[in-house]
Formats: structure tokens, sequence, C-alpha cells
């Protein structure tokens, strides 16, 4: 995981990868759910992905994790965006949210560009609301 930009993740999974990879990337993901602030976005990049690497157990521990980090999720994630450049691609992830709806919004896009403006759209909105709120608390004002 890395920051493209302030509150902006952008993942790229190698193009073939195991199980025990998988394990790692969670571990760093858990890691970093456990100790973010406010609201962010994220871009997973799986255009370079062999789809067909992917499997059941692949899955469903991805599954298990998305579920473990639910709550930190609702709380931060301001949305996802997840390129894909074909239907076993889409599969993989529709496979996944079947499994473990995600509690943020998401699309899939064709691109880096449709990705991040769908991003940045919904990250601003996310920090937008925060300031807000936490305005309204500095004031007293219940709105």
């Amino acid at each position: 995981m890395e920051w493209y930009e302030p509150r902006l993740i952008l993942q790229t999974p190698p193009r073939e990868f195991n199980e025990a990879q998988l394990r790692d990337y969670i571990s760093c993901a858990r890691k970093f759910a456990d100790n973010v602030n406010g609201p962010f976005a994220v871009i997973t990049d799986l255009s370079q992905l062999r789809a067909s690497t992917v499997d059941s157990s692949m899955r469903s521990l991805y599954a298990e994790h998305q579920r473990a980090i639910a709550t930190k999720d609702a709380e931060h994630c301001a949305v996802s965006a997840i390129i894909v450049k074909d239907a076993l691609q889409r599969g993989v992830i529709s496979a996944i949210f079947w499994l473990s709806p995600p509690v943020y919004p998401y699309t899939m896009v064709s691109d880096l560009e449709s990705a991040l403006a769908f991003a940045r759209e919904a990250l601003a909105n996310a920090v937008a609301r925060v300031e807000r709120t936490n305005a309204a608390r500095r004031s007293g004002s219940s709105w």
C-alpha cells in the first residue's frame, strides 16, 4: 500500500501472487486500518492481474479480511475504485463482494484516470462532511 496523494492509496498487486503474499498484504492492510484517522480513498489497479491465479480459498480469505475491517472501513473509507480490464478480473471482485459486500461506495473502471476522478470526488465530499461535522461540534451546533 502506498499513498498516491494525500488520503488516496494506490494499490497494484503483482500479476500473479500466492496465498502467502495475500496474507502478507492483509496483515499490512489491517495495520493500516488500525491506525487510519479520517477519510481516505483506495484505488486498486488489477489491470495486470492474472485472475486465474486467485483461487476460491484466496477469494474467501480476502472476503474474511473485508469483514474483519468493515467497522473501520465504514467509518473512514470514502470510496474504492477498482481498475479491471476484463471479465475475469471483474468476476474475481464480484465473487469477493458477494461473499463480503463492501461497506463503502465502489466502482469498477477501465483506467487510472477514471478511477482518480471517481475517488477524488468522493474523497472531497467525505472530507467536507467531516469538516462540517467538526465545525458544528466546535460551535455547539447540532448540524
